[in-house]
């Protein structure tokens, strides 16, 4: 599988809805299940301390994404992770935040196609009605 152990998510604006969609090729399996995860550091801490998790399957829930393709037919799957106001506002501005990108296959595995750092702009308007 290959992986990008260098991600950057930036350019992106606090409060903003910001939908995340990645492809994730050469699967040993299909995927079943894949988490999206915000930390403050590094450091493999408890995902109860996480900023925020979006944990998506093929089913699509509003204001968490989806699997669209789960690589069954050509070992390259497709997810959406869809953040809203509630995630991005908990972000500082200007501070790097850190992310991964994890998969379950069918058989069971767990793979990390994705790590980086999350970096969020501040907002210059409050309304949101």
């Amino acid at each position: 599988m290959a992986q990008n152990l260098a991600g950057n998510i930036q350019n992106i604006v606090q409060g903003d809805d910001i939908t995340i969609t990645r492809t994730i090729d050469t699967l040993p399996a299909s995927i079943t299940k894949c988490w999206f995860t915000v930390k403050p550091a590094k450091s493999s801490v408890n995902d109860t301390t996480a900023i925020f998790q979006k944990v998506i399957t093929t089913a699509s829930v509003p204001g968490v994404g989806a699997i669209t393709d789960d690589g069954t037919t050509d070992g390259v799957a497709a997810v959406r992770f869809e953040l809203v106001n509630a995630d991005t506002v908990l972000l500082e501005n200007e501070t790097a935040y850190y992310y991964d990108i994890q998969v379950l296959t069918s058989t069971g595995k767990i793979y990390t196609p994705e790590i980086g750092q999350i970096k969020l702009k501040s907002e210059r308007t409050k309304s949101t009605s």
